[in-house]
């Protein structure tokens, strides 16, 4: 049960900042990190949000004995103490933990039999961030706050092999029939 409620607190901590921060704010931010200096005084939610984030994922890997979600759990939490990431110092911890964090959950999935969340945020990448694919698949105008929906995308892929992962090891049974 430790779990299931350790993912789904996640989802929830996840879309409801990302949903509460773009109201706030009145538009999408440049990228999830950058919500740091966007809220301005309340930039330490930053930290907080990726926080609730990184520790359930860290417990998470752990119980399911797979070590890259432990790692990335601890990735996210150098980019969640490192979220001033426009100054030297900490620049290069945040972006490794960001990297290392998105990139570890992807590997940890294709280590549990899982390809398609890889395969798709590689693809989301490729679409999200260079022009010509977009041209190609036939839209116009260049997509705005890329790192954005980038980060966004990692989620909505991850997140559903997550819970297929974790149900295929004998949680959610009884939620997922």
């Amino acid at each position: 049960m430790l779990v299931e409620i350790l993912i789904v607190s996640i989802i929830v901590i996840f879309v409801g900042f990302l949903l509460g921060v773009c109201l706030h704010l009145g538009f999408v931010p440049k990228s999830i990190s950058d919500t740091f200096y966007d809220l301005g005084k309340k930039g330490r939610l930053f930290s907080v949000f990726l926080t609730l984030i990184a520790i359930p994922l860290f417990i998470i890997g752990g119980e399911v004995e797979n070590y890259f979600y432990l790692a990335a759990g601890i990735c996210l939490c150098f980019t969640a103490v490192a979220a001033d990431f426009r100054q030297d110092l900490t620049d290069t911890v945040h972006v490794a933990g960001a990297i290392g964090g998105i990139g570890l959950v992807l590997v940890g999935l294709l280590f549990d039999g899982l390809w398609y969340p890889l395969a798709l945020e590689a693809l989301a990448f490729v679409v999200i961030r260079l022009d010509q694919p977009r041209k190609v698949l036939g839209f116009q105008k260049a997509i705005g706050n890329k790192t954005f929906w980038v980060e966004a995308c990692a989620f909505l892929v991850s997140m559903p092999g997550l819970i297929q992962v974790l149900h295929g090891k004998g949680y959610f049974n009884g939620y997922l029939q």
